[in-house]
């Protein structure tokens, strides 16, 4: 997953947006269970907020863990 740091005073650009921003996010879901529905195969370092439990969750290649 690329990343890149933006800086104050930088342009954004379509490809900005469409390469690293879309990826730097924390998706905000209900519960565990809409997350794991809406999101069927993550990958390593996604990470979502749960309002039910109000806790960051990350996604460890493997299982979603507590942050």
């Amino acid at each position: 997953m690329p990343f890149k740091l933006f800086s104050n005073g930088s342009v954004l650009t379509a490809n900005d947006v469409n390469t690293y921003m879309m990826n730097q996010q924390v998706m905000v879901f209900a519960d565990a269970a809409e997350r794991d529905e809406q999101i069927t195969n993550p990958v390593h370092g996604m990470f979502a907020f749960l309002k039910n439990v109000n806790y960051l969750t990350f996604y460890d290649s493997t299982n979603w863990r507590r942050f």
